[in-house]
């Protein structure tokens, strides 16, 4: 809620409608301010010796293990995640990337070797460099993970950050600046600038040197044209539509009760969240039987409630989209065997089970985002991948069957990221590059490849002293045509021709 007299941010809890404090909305001067700010600090910043940031930034990974449990309490009153799923993911996960750039960061951005080929007077190498000021636009899924994985691999690699969070959850992210501020990143290093939608513009508009975004396709495109009009390169981690496929020969038991656990952990608000089963033909009845018992044990309730399994709607507009998504395709044929409400008491959505749907209804075809798993019936794995594959999403999916026959699908699906008899676990996993293609995005975060995303190659070719003539230099008859020609047939020709062509070399002719 947003008092527009003194343009300050009222943050409450989804669950129970709490007032959790107000944040200022920092307009576009603001905003350029802090830009300012940042580049003014980032030099001194970059000197520091790689493993000095990274003995920092090492620093905060402990700060924030100590801290956990108030650090899961906070990001559950913001979003209304029940405290296992902040612990797990917000807390550990992120400790866990944070000890992986820590490991990796120096290592990258050490020195790279690269062969001069027949300059044999040269030596090449690469340098990963920081950009400068990373401009880094944050969702309310995962508000300490989904921000502080671009954050971290920013002010590592010797960049300024400045983080927009979402107006959903901004005391998590000032939070987790405080606690960097205690591990030794400078003030100016790493800044958080809260607001709506207005402030992430200006974010953008501001000069930063690169942008990292994560949430919502229709956001990205309007953030992705803004950043190319300014020709800033930009990281897209944006939605999915992240099927399961489960093949004849799969553990039905088992992959209808991950299936539950990939499609309704966090109220299904992961972009990972599998948002689509294909089940082939002699397994479908047993698989839906199943996820519905599993998905109708669950019990839905407030971070506070020790029982309870899904926790809230993190925005009410998230809520309206799966209502919307739902009646849609229970008006047009589809029914729920359980679950396809919201609950009383606070911004809940039963768990939903959604059988008889088909291709163009919009609970297959747009990103949920929300407690819903549809269920398609396949004749076979042919007809699942065709299916699968229809979406523009790319971004995650999830195989079940035996080893052999699943990862040989898995391998066929348009998907960046693919579980095969597990689902959603790759989101933990520091070292796997996380993104997709498509509607999903583009560039990576998590492992090197996160790393290499916020920085950029220089490179180097330095001459050791060599000759006092060199191929082609002026005059250029003093080389030749024939001697060029003569390099080309040693170096890439077969046989007698690499011989005849070292003649033409010495000779000249």
């Amino acid at each position: 809620m947003t008092d527009a007299t003194t343009r300050r941010l009222t943050v409450t809890s989804p669950a129970t409608g709490e007032r959790l404090g107000e944040v200022p909305i920092l307009d576009a001067d603001a905003v350029a301010a802090m830009v300012a700010e940042a580049r003014r600090a980032q030099p001194a910043w970059a000197a520091l010796p790689a493993a000095e940031r990274a003995r920092r930034l090492d620093t905060l990974r402990r700060l924030m293990a100590r801290d956990a449990r108030a650090l899961a309490d906070l990001s559950c009153a913001e979003s209304g995640k029940l405290p296992v799923e902040a612990l797990m993911v917000d807390v550990l996960t992120t400790c866990d990337l944070a000890r992986w750039f820590v490991r990796r960061g120096p290592k990258l951005q050490a020195p790279e070797r690269v062969p001069s080929g027949w300059l044999i007077t040269k030596r090449a190498w690469i340098v990963r460099e920081p950009y400068g000021v990373i401009g880094v636009i944050g969702p309310w899924n995962f508000p300490i993970l989904n921000t502080m994985r671009a954050v971290m691999a920013g002010v590592v690699t010797g960049n300024a950050v400045v983080l927009k969070p979402s107006e959903a959850t901004p005391l998590t992210a000032l939070r987790v600046r405080e606690l960097a501020l205690e591990a030794g990143i400078p003030a100016a290093v790493f800044q958080v600038a809260t607001g709506d939608g207005s402030t992430g513009r200006a974010l953008v508009e501001a000069g930063v040197d690169k942008l990292s975004f994560t949430g919502s396709v229709p956001t990205g495109r309007r953030v992705a044209v803004a950043a190319m009009e300014r020709l800033i390169p930009v990281t897209m981690e944006l939605g999915g539509k992240d099927p399961i496929v489960v093949l004849p020969d799969a553990d039905v038991e088992r992959a209808a009760r991950f299936a539950a656990n990939g499609a309704f952990w966090n109220a299904g608000q992961i972009c990972i969240s599998l948002e689509r089963a294909y089940v082939t033909e002699p397994v479908y009845d047993r698989f839906v039987d199943t996820l519905v018992r599993e998905a109708s044990s669950l019990r839905v309730g407030p971070p506070h409630d020790p029982d309870a399994d899904v926790g809230a709607i993190t925005v009410e507009s998230q809520a309206e989209l799966i209502e919307r998504q739902v009646r849609d395709a229970l008006d047009r044929g589809a029914r729920a065997l359980t679950g396809g409400h919201r609950l009383p008491g606070g911004r809940f959505y039963a768990p939903t089970v959604l059988v008889d749907v088909t291709d163009d209804m919009a609970i297959v075809r747009e990103e949920t985002f929300g407690p819903v798993l549809p269920v398609l019936r396949v004749q076979d794995e042919e007809e699942a991948v065709r299916r699968a594959n229809a979406s523009g999403f790319a971004l995650g999916a999830s195989v079940w069957g035996g080893r052999r026959s699943a990862t040989a699908l898995a391998a066929r699906l348009n998907a960046g990221m693919v579980c095969v008899n597990d689902a959603l676990v790759n989101g933990a996993v520091p070292g796997l590059p996380f993104g997709g293609a498509g509607e999903s995005g583009f560039g990576r975060v998590y492992g090197d490849d996160g790393l290499r995303e916020l920085t950029r190659p220089r490179s180097f070719l330095v001459d050791r002293g060599g000759m006092g003539w060199e191929p082609g230099r002026f005059p250029l008859r003093r080389w030749g045509a024939a001697r060029a020609l003569g390099l080309i047939r040693t170096l890439h020709g077969r046989g007698g021709e690499r011989l005849r062509g070292l003649l033409s070399v010495l000779r000249g002719g």
